[in-house]
Parts: C-alpha cells; structure tokens; sequence
C-alpha cells in the first residue's frame, strides 16, 4: 500500500521555507554543505544563516505483511558542520490497523523494535574548512538488526568494522525513539565517552537527547 498523502506532506516539509523545489539530492558531503540552504524545520532565520534540515526520496510502503521505509538521503547542517545520511531502509512485519495509519512511520518504527532491520549505506561528516567526505573517517554499511527491542549493529568506520549492542524503544504516545547503546567494539572495546562526545556533536537539533548511556529521537515529529 502506497500513502501517497503522506508522501505529499513529506515534500511539503522537506521544502520548507525554501519554496517548492524538493530538496535535491547531493552527489557528495560538499555538494550537500552547498545545499544546506534548503530548510525543513520552521527555522524562522533566512535560508543563508546556517542550520538545515533536508530529507530526499522518502517512501513508506507495504507489501506481504512487510513495512519499509526507505530515504534516498538526509541533509543536515548545524553550526557550520554537515551531516549526509545516504541509502537509508528500516523494514519489519507490519500489520496495517489505525493506529498504523494514523502515524505511518510510528507504525513501522512500533513494529521494527520488536524485530526488523535497518540499514545505512553511508554516512559523512565535515565542514567547509574539513570535509571528511571520500576520508577513512566515515561510517559506511551500517546494519542494525533488532529483536525484542534489543540490536546488534555493525558497520565499517575507515577501515575498521565496528560492532555495538544495546536496546531500543519507540512510544508512539510521545513519538520518540529511544537508543541505549551497552558496548561499542573494533576487535577491542571502545569506551561510550568518546562515542557519545561524537553523537553529541551530530544530533544537536532540537528534537535530539544525547545522554549516556541513552539517545533520543523525536523521529517522527516532522510528519505530523
């Protein structure tokens, strides 16, 4: 099942105050840090002064009893540094009832906690002066899988594969997505210190919590 309204009102806000153009789809971290004039989340400030927001090709669909998400790239940009989110796909089973039509991609994150998976194609970071775009320093093939509300992620930062554990939570009251993260390791373990001053560093929006040993994403809010 296609929501075609909930496409329109993605667009709607990926558009934001930056007209009707959607926002286009960076072929590199510079290209997005160029586009970061196209805003997304009722930032009051003109396109030009700074902190952006941006999502490019989202769908949210059924088929056979399985939901997936996907979302070609997100664009975001705070104080000055930018982060590209390239080849996102969260599927689990779903069961499509009101509550999964009321929120869609509530539904789908409800259902995908309990046993689903996600995955992350790319993701890099830099600013002007230090892109780390096409650097060892960015994450890439990112692969969460989740049962019963506990995960196993695995990805390649540089030339390093990295594992980390942990458990997630969605409340569809509040709609927030909350990650605690137990280890982190590259063959040895990797104190959550330095992981958590890095996620800090990436989810400054406002609707981001990054308190050791836990993460939380109000995911959804920008859909309602």
């Amino acid at each position: 099942m296609r929501l075609a309204a909930l496409l329109s009102l993605t667009l709607m806000v990926s558009t934001g105050i930056a007209g009707e153009t959607p926002v286009p789809v960076a072929e590199n971290l510079r290209q997005a840090m160029a586009l970061s004039r196209f805003l997304a989340l009722g930032l009051r400030e003109d396109p030009a002064a700074g902190d952006r927001f941006g999502i490019a090709g989202l769908n949210v669909s059924t088929e056979n009893g399985t939901g997936s998400l996907t979302i070609q790239q997100i664009q975001v940009t705070r104080g000055g540094k930018t982060t590209l989110l390239s080849g996102i796909k969260l599927a689990g089973p779903m069961v499509v009832n009101d509550a999964y039509i009321n929120n869609p991609i509530g539904g789908l994150l409800t259902a995908v906690v309990k046993k689903g998976e996600i995955r992350i194609d790319k993701i890099e970071q830099g600013t002007a002066a230090k892109p780390t775009q096409g650097s060892p320093q960015g994450a890439k093939d990112v692969v969460v899988k989740i049962n019963a509300g506990a995960f196993d992620c695995t990805l390649s930062y540089g030339f390093v594969g990295a594992k980390a554990t942990g458990t997630i939570a969605y409340d569809p009251a509040t709609r927030k997505l909350v990650v605690t993260i137990a280890s982190v390791s590259a063959g040895i373990p990797i104190g959550l210190d330095k992981i958590f001053q890095e996620l800090a560093n990436t989810l400054t929006f406002d609707w981001s919590i990054v308190s050791k040993p836990t993460v939380t994403l109000a995911f959804d809010e920008m859909f309602r």
